[in-house]
This record gives C-alpha cells, sequence and structure tokens, in this order.
C-alpha cells in the first residue's frame, strides 16, 4: 500500500491509507486519526517542529525539552472531529481555544469538536498561554549549546525559576539565614521586573533579601536551568553580566551606609557538580563585597574558558553570600550573556 508524504515545517509525515503513519524525526504520529507527539522519544533530546500537516485538515507543533512535552498547538484548517493523545500521561493540561481558556482536560485520548480556523493550545497544567506563546517563538534547543543572550526583555530567553532558592546544587543549604526584604514577602527574590531599572530595554533581573546576622548568612536563587541541553565551556567563552546594587539613596529597604546590595553575584553550576564561586579569586559573591559601586550600573566579566573550557553548564545561579551581615539588600542584573 503507497504512502502519501506531506512536508511540514521541520520534516515529513508518512501517512498511508488506513490512516497509520510512521515518524520521521520529531514528528507527531497519527493512527487512526489519533495525533501523538514526541511518541517513544529519546531521552535528553530536545526537539521542535511547526505546521506539520495531519490529516489535510489539522496543522500540528510541538516542542519537547528536559525529557517533557512543552505544549502542543493545532490549527484546525476545515473544522470537525480531533482526536489526540494526551502528551502529559496521567495528568491534566490547561485548554485554549482562540486564546481563550476554556478550562482543563484530562484522561489519555481526548476528543474535541473544532470550527474552521480554530486554534486549540494545549500545555501542562497551570501554564499560562503566555508561556506557551514564549516557547512557540523561541528556537529548538539542541542537545548541547554553547551560548546564552538575555536583557530579559520580550521574546528574548525568560528565567526559568522565579524566586526559586536552589536547595539542590549548594547541597541542601540554598538559603541560610536570608528572609524576605519586606512587606510580608516570604523570603529572597530574584524575578524580572519592567518599568523600574535596566541597563538596556525595559526589563532586568530583580533580587532582594534580608540578612539576620547569622555567620553563615547566604542566599543563592535559581535562575536558569539547562538539564536538557547544558551550555558548553569553549576556550573563549566568556560571562559577562550588568549588576546595579541599591543603597538606601535609591530603596528606602537598605539601610544607609550598607553595601550589604553589592556582595551578589553570577554562579554557574556545572554537570560534574562543581560551581563557579569556588572556581578563583574574586569570583565568589562575598568578595565582591564593597567592590561593585552602589546605584551604578557595574559591567563584570568573567574568563570562563580560562576557568572550565570543556565542561558544560547546568544551571545559572544568583548568590547572595555575606556572613554576620545584617539588613537588606537589593538591586538588579541586566544583559546577561554566556558565549
Amino acid at each position: 500500500m503507497s504512502n502519501n508524504v506531506i512536508a511540514g515545517a521541520f520534516g515529513t509525515l508518512a501517512v498511508d491509507a488506513r490512516g497509520a503513519a510512521t515518524a520521521r524525526g520529531p514528528e507527531p504520529q497519527t493512527f487512526q486519526k489519533d495525533i501523538k507527539v514526541f511518541p517513544n522519544w529519546p531521552t535528553d533530546s530536545n526537539a521542535k517542529f511547526g505546521g506539520l500537516l495531519a490529516y489535510g485538515n489539522f496543522l500540528v507543533s510541538s516542542s519537547i525539552r528536559d525529557n517533557a512535552v512543552e505544549y502542543l498547538r493545532i490549527t484546525s484548517q476545515s473544522g470537525g472531529k480531533l482526536t489526540f493523545t494526551n502528551p502529559w500521561p496521567g495528568k491534566t493540561m490547561e485548554y485554549y481555544a482562540d486564546g481563550v481558556h476554556k478550562g482543563t482536560l484530562s484522561g489519555t485520548t481526548i476528543k474535541l469538536n473544532t470550527s474552521v480556523g480554530e486554534t486549540i493550545d494545549l500545555a501542562p497544567a497551570d501554564t499560562c498561554l503566555a508561556t506557551v506563546q514564549r516557547e512557540l517563538a523561541q528556537p529548538a534547543k539542541s542537545a548541547t549549546t554553547s551560548s546564552l543572550t538575555t536583557g530579559f526583555e520580550t521574546g528574548q530567553p525568560q528565567p526559568t525559576w522565579t524566586d526559586a532558592v536552589d536547595n539542590v546544587d549548594t547541597h541542601g543549604d540554598g538559603n541560610y539565614g536570608i528572609t524576605g526584604l519586606c512587606c510580608g514577602l516570604s523570603g529572597p527574590q530574584a524575578a524580572v521586573r519592567t518599568g523600574e531599572q535596566a541597563h538596556t530595554g525595559d526589563a532586568a533581573l530583580m533580587y532582594s533579601g534580608y540578612a539576620n546576622g547569622g555567620s553563615y548568612d547566604h542566599a543563592y536563587m535559581q535562575v536558569y536551568g539547562f538539564n536538557g541541553a547544558p551550555l558548553t565551556v569553549r576556550g573563549e567563552t566568556t560571562l559577562s553580566y550588568r549588576i546595579l546594587p541599591q543603597s538606601n539613596a535609591t530603596t528606602p529597604w537598605v539601610s544607609a551606609g550598607s553595601n550589604d546590595s553589592t556582595c551578589v553575584a553570577v554562579d554557574l553550576i556545572f554537570t560534574d557538580g562543581s560551581n563557579l564561586r569556588d572556581a578563583g579569586s574574586g569570583l565568589h559573591p562575598a568578595d565582591q563585597c564593597g567592590h561593585l559601586t552602589l546605584d551604578t550600573w557595574n559591567h563584570v566579566t568573567v574568563n570562563l574558558g580560562a576557568l572550565k573550557a570543556g565542561q558544560t553548564i547546568s544551571k545559572i545561579l544568583l548568590g547572595y553570600d555575606h556572613p554576620d551581615a545584617t539588613g537588606g539588600y537589593r538591586g538588579y542584573v541586566d544583559d546577561l550573556s554566556i558565549g
């Protein structure tokens, strides 16, 4: 029985006359008009495809990263019954139709009635439509990458985490003695802010916390994760970022005369379990105390190639470290790049 091969944006989809299909590369499978994305996909292999035609009607787009499907978008060109297999087995998913949240779906095989031109967006539970749209716009990640550049602006790589302490790569002790800066905050912060301070554009990563005088006061916050596509350090690779530590002159939450906001640095976790802060003189956040200029954008660069050539980065952290400190700290990081 002959196959009809339908060209797609990132490959081909072979559909035989019975409706059975064999995926060639990262494309959806269709069996008895049941669309399946990334079935039996190899672990630790990121992939992405867009606009592949299934059954002469449905345009299918999807992405898999860190062994998890990020989203599934299906556009119905002529309407009719849509059948697909849940990409998140045993879990519920968010359901959007033409940009409107329709609630959640669950089950193994999902069937929906579609109208002409309707676009269905599906994502893991608690995923907003803006996240799906951002993931659709981002290029696919290969098994390893060698660069990252972001000013935290819309359309640029966004942090993996928000206000998340690293309790894994800092041996379960990512936060010691640091509480929220003010206003009922539950802990230290590291999150994108817009319309406040920025070196370029309108967005930057804001950090804050309050040290309580402990002999080991520190907070290491998770920012970016690359477990499925770690960043490779080459001989010429450099870490670069801008940092603006605030004083009492620009925020009331930092005590007058305090330099606590300067005790901050970007830290890296490597896939061998080592980190950047202990790799050489002056790289530790505590070494920055008093060396950065308050209320000014400081440019920090690190020659990663000289220290870690050949290694791969699994995570980017932002660390505050100032033993015996008491009081608040706050500031911004912008224009982060590794490459």
